[in-house]
């Protein structure tokens, strides 16, 4: 049977996460309109892909502190 895509869950850690700060900003139109609905993507060094998707006033949040190597065995530094 063909699977049309893979999950793969990381294990539990139990260190403390990394410091980063959050990514966030403002996605806005040629005309300075707000976009809601668009899609981020954030890929760190070395890191995991994480995502969102921006409100209805264009912002958007992707928090940081969380984030994974790209194996998912332990937090980013």
């Amino acid at each position: 049977m063909d699977v049309p895509y893979k999950i793969h869950t990381g294990q539990l850690l139990t260190t403390a996460s990394g410091n980063l700060e959050p990514a966030y900003g403002t996605i806005v139109t040629d005309n300075n309109q707000p976009v809601s609905g668009a899609l981020v993507y954030i890929t760190l060094e070395g890191g995991q892909t994480l995502s969102t998707i921006s409100k209805p006033s264009g912002t958007w949040l992707i928090p940081l502190n969380l984030a994974r190597t790209q194996d998912l065995t332990s937090y980013l530094p």
